[in-house]
């Protein structure tokens, strides 16, 4: 079954973006069938350069005078085990993640073939062009949820369950 989750927590630290996003970028995780695949495949941004984008989310964040817990967003899109090569993944996930562009933000993301393909995405929490903060409610988790299971029926795949809980746990949260 498809998985689309948001991981809740508070992120207000600068390190904790950075590793974030380099995780997202190991190459240990780029492997498959044996092989290395190509950096430049496997990792990628919207909006914002990929190897500059820990310091684009914090200037932004310092533009618009940060107030709250949050610097990102983490969303995991996971497929069942040997439904997806990595391509297919990109191909599929990049679709999925029409969402985040409708709603203005600027993200990164990286495939992941360990233990078999998925895509991270860690998603800035201020918009670029109106300093907004990005709030990424339960509502939203399940607007995107019917987003994507239009785009996983246009692919014939699995659909994900609306119902399965999110461990979503923090609606109000501070502004």
């Amino acid at each position: 079954m498809p998985i689309l989750r948001y991981f809740s927590g508070n992120f207000d630290k600068k390190f904790q973006l950075k590793q974030k996003i380099l995780y997202i970028d190991d190459p240990a995780k780029q492997i498959w069938q044996g092989k290395q695949l190509p950096q430049e495949l496997m990792v990628g941004a919207y909006g914002v350069c990929f190897e500059k984008a820990c310091e684009s989310f914090l200037v932004l964040h310092k533009l618009y005078e940060f107030s709250g817990s949050r610097l990102f967003y983490h969303l995991l899109l996971d497929f069942e085990a040997g439904l997806l090569d990595p391509f297919q993944v990109l191909e599929v996930g990049s679709r999925e993640c029409d969402y985040l562009r409708k709603l203005n933000a600027i993200f990164v993301w990286g495939i992941h073939c360990i233990p078999h393909p998925h895509m991270h995405v860690v998603i800035c929490s201020r918009s670029p062009l109106d300093g907004k903060k990005l709030q990424i409610k339960k509502k939203q988790v399940f607007c995107h949820k019917i987003w994507a299971n239009q785009v996983l029926q246009q692919y014939g795949l699995p659909l994900i369950k609306m119902w399965t809980p999110d461990d979503w746990q923090e609606e109000d949260e501070y502004e």
